[in-house]
């Protein structure tokens, strides 16, 4: 009985961890892509890529914890995996859109 608080303790505190290390290399990602010099066209490609990020790194932790939680985890990654298609797709359309005025 102890050994099973304990364990839950353990999941717990290893949770929220595993979300701080998620949102620390979201924000160290985010700061990288806006200090690197580039021109316009790479600013607009660091932007795009921020949301793919946030979504493949949501994905380990949707699938390694499950519990009461992990309904709130899978709206969250169903909605983060629609916006990063919504904004890639948006993008491809951009780059498709400037392809066609090249002279």
């Amino acid at each position: 009985m102890v050994e099973e608080a304990k364990t839950a303790e353990n999941k717990s505190f290893q949770k929220d961890w595993s979300l701080g290390l998620i949102c620390g290399i979201v924000i160290m990602s985010v700061a990288f892509m806006r200090s690197t010099p580039v021109n316009e066209d790479g600013a607009i490609l660091q932007i795009v890529l921020i949301a793919p990020i946030v979504t493949i790194l949501l994905v380990p932790y949707l699938f390694v914890y499950r519990g009461r939680e992990s309904r709130t985890a899978r709206v969250i990654f169903i909605i983060f995996l629609v916006l990063s298609l919504l904004i890639i797709a948006g993008f491809m359309y951009l780059v498709a859109l400037a392809g066609a005025f090249k002279n």
